[in-house]
């Protein structure tokens, strides 16, 4: 069975379809589903953005 799975690109890619953006602080705290201090930004395409957050949501093994 597929794995959801999360690619992360640094500032060359010009041409994301979705980004989220914040300080490393707030970007570990999201990672780990924390508090973050500031709102993390998110742009693009929401469902991707989405689907992110539900990857992010099924936690580490």
């Amino acid at each position: 069975m597929d794995e959801a799975c999360l690619d992360v690109a640094d500032d060359s890619v010009v041409n994301a379809d979705a980004t989220l953006t914040g300080s490393a602080a707030d970007l570990d705290c999201w990672l780990w589903r924390r508090p973050t201090i500031e709102t993390l930004r998110r742009a693009g395409d929401n469902r991707l953005l989405d689907q992110l957050e539900m990857v992010i949501g099924l936690g580490i093994d």
